[in-house]
């Protein structure tokens, strides 16, 4: 994860312009329990990402990369790596080349949770949309009770990448996540 998180800070930096840190500390893994709780909870956590701070109603609004469009249709997500090595090498070498010229297409597989293993393709993708749903449906309480509303996609992709918020939360993650060390309930449809 280490070299991942280098080769993805060093394609942020490039395609942004940032020069300082794009990560604001070292990776650091956490386990998951084996309990079923556990491993949803954090499947919902992911899953809530850009509904859980008010920036979209849906999980399936957000505008950038998310996983939710292949759980719920089991289409790959594809996108693009750069051979940057042998970019470098044809600048070495003092060729031109086009942009994509060393890009290859690369294929995410998403493997179910362990503890949803056993259960066919479309029991799994029913889960995933029972997970939504409910995400959904407190995201929409949540914006009743507090009169806020998302900002929606358009207006994400309008801020500038520069732009920080005022304050911003810093905690330790927890050594492991297991049952019940998440703030999130959703009850498990069966």
């Amino acid at each position: 994860m280490g070299y991942f998180n280098s080769k993805l800070a060093r394609e942020v930096a490039r395609s942004t312009g940032w020069r300082d840190k794009v990560f604001s500390r070292r990776y650091h893994a956490i386990l998951i329990s084996d309990e079923e709780e556990a491993q949803v909870g954090r499947l919902v956590y992911v899953l809530s990402h850009g509904c859980k701070e008010n920036l979209v109603a849906r999980p399936q609004d957000w505008p950038g990369v998310h996983c939710v469009t292949a759980l719920l249709t089991a289409q790959p997500i594809e996108g693009s790596w750069f051979d940057r090595t042998k970019e470098w090498e044809a600048r070495q070498l003092g060729e031109e080349f086009s942009v994509r010229q060393f890009a290859e297409t690369e294929v995410v597989t998403l493997a179910p949770l362990t503890c949803w293993r056993h259960l066919s393709p479309e029991q799994y993708r029913h889960r995933i949309a029972e997970l939504i749903e409910a995400i959904v449906a407190q995201a929409a309480t949540r914006r009743a009770a507090t009169g806020i509303e998302p900002l929606g996609a358009v207006d994400i992709l309008r801020q500038h990448p520069f732009s920080q918020p005022t304050k911003t939360k810093r905690t330790p993650g927890p050594l492991v996540h297991a049952p019940n060390s998440d703030p999130i309930r959703i009850r498990l449809g069966r």
